[in-house]
């Protein structure tokens, strides 16, 4: 179920940019029929801002073939998950990251918890990055950025800049698209 949560990160961005978001969808979110997922984040809840994104169709077979007997539709679709804490030993931020290393991708720590403090230390890589990597595949896809900005909840275009990474393939078909100066084919 952890590493159901991470793809769901990745293939639907704009829901689940909160680790808890993922951990706490419950079945009345999805509506499998229409291939949507109807969400109200964590992070702008005061907002009663609502979103609704269509599935990727790997979280649409992954939800068929999960989805319980129950007809309570405020079951949730990650029960283990969503029991756990956020953060602490044994929250889901730590399942993330025993992920990540058993993939062998590296958390670089980037700002270290200050001594005597109740803040945090941050890392490169966590599972807020998934939603980096949704922004930028899109934008390596071709995907608008009207339509990443939509899809990932982004109001302001210096915001969503961040999020996106364009890899040289992406800059060089830009490039190739240039028509010869010489006018040969």
């Amino acid at each position: 179920a952890v590493h159901a949560y991470g793809f769901l990160a990745i293939a639907e961005g704009a829901e689940f940019w909160i680790i808890g978001d993922a951990a706490a969808l419950s079945w009345s979110s999805v509506d499998i029929e229409d291939q949507i997922i109807r969400y109200r984040p964590q992070k702008t809840s005061r907002s009663k801002k609502v979103l609704t994104v269509p599935m990727h169709p790997e979280i649409l077979i992954f939800l068929e073939r999960h989805k319980p007997e129950s007809t309570d539709l405020r079951s949730p679709c990650f029960p283990t998950l969503q029991k756990k804490l956020v953060g602490g030993r044994s929250g889901l931020s730590d399942s993330f990251s025993e992920i990540m290393v058993a993939a062998g991708i590296e958390r670089r720590e980037e700002r270290a918890r200050a001594k005597n403090s109740a803040g945090r230390a941050t890392f490169a890589y966590s599972f807020h990055s998934l939603r980096h990597s949704f922004v930028s595949l899109m934008a390596n896809e071709d995907v608008s950025a009207e339509l990443r900005m939509k899809l990932a909840g982004h109001s302001k275009v210096d915001v969503h800049e961040v999020y996106t990474s364009t890899e040289v393939t992406t800059l060089r078909r830009a490039i190739n698209a240039i028509p010869r100066l010489d006018g040969g084919a």
